[in-house]
């Protein structure tokens, strides 16, 4: 069961990793009025970012003595920081809140693709065939706000994006106690 578990939050919290960043310069341009200049900006400070972050991120989560705190907590700003990405106007605010939204969703992949592989210790081969059942969601949220940036415009296909975070905050075990501890 709890290999279904992270398969799950995997997928819904790559919505504010690479779901959202595909969306991004199309974002920024039909939705936020930014010249094509400003939407390959605010791609390149998602993409240094994220490496920076990154780079940073094992240090610090070696402090953490609660890794699904650490998540929680993480949603939670994610949650309000992504909808005041939305509803915020103009291509500086939203590029100033956007840097916040790739902050917040930092270490999210690490620590869930840890959790899924620590569940099936030394299993890995069957992890990822397990894996490819959970493959047609991930094509489905690009492809869901796709039709419904067809139908109601991108502004509002965003929103399916909110799934993520929501999803974590419901999904994550309530007690544990390292990154990779009982699963």
């Amino acid at each position: 069961m709890d290999v279904w578990r992270w398969l799950l939050l995997l997928e819904f919290a790559d919505l504010m990793g690479d779901v959202l960043f595909s969306y991004l310069a199309l974002y920024f341009v039909d939705v936020a009025g930014a010249t094509e200049t400003q939407a390959g900006i605010a791609v390149t400070v998602w993409l240094a970012l994220g490496l920076t972050t990154d780079f940073f991120f094992i240090p610090f989560i070696d402090r953490q003595s609660d890794s699904m705190k650490f998540i929680r907590t993480t949603a939670l700003l994610e949650l309000f920081a992504f909808t005041v990405f939305l509803l915020m106007p103009g291509f500086i605010p939203k590029l100033v809140v956007v840097i916040a939204v790739n902050l917040f969703n930092t270490g999210w992949y690490s620590i869930l693709q840890g959790r899924l592989y620590s569940s099936l210790p030394g299993q890995s081969a069957s992890i990822m065939a397990i894996g490819s059942v959970t493959a047609p969601l991930a094509k489905f949220f690009p492809f869901l706000i796709g039709l419904l940036a067809d139908q109601f415009g991108l502004q509002i296909a965003m929103w399916v994006l909110i799934l993520g975070p929501i999803a974590l905050l419901m999904g994550l075990p309530k007690r544990t106690n390292t990154l990779i501890s009982e699963t």
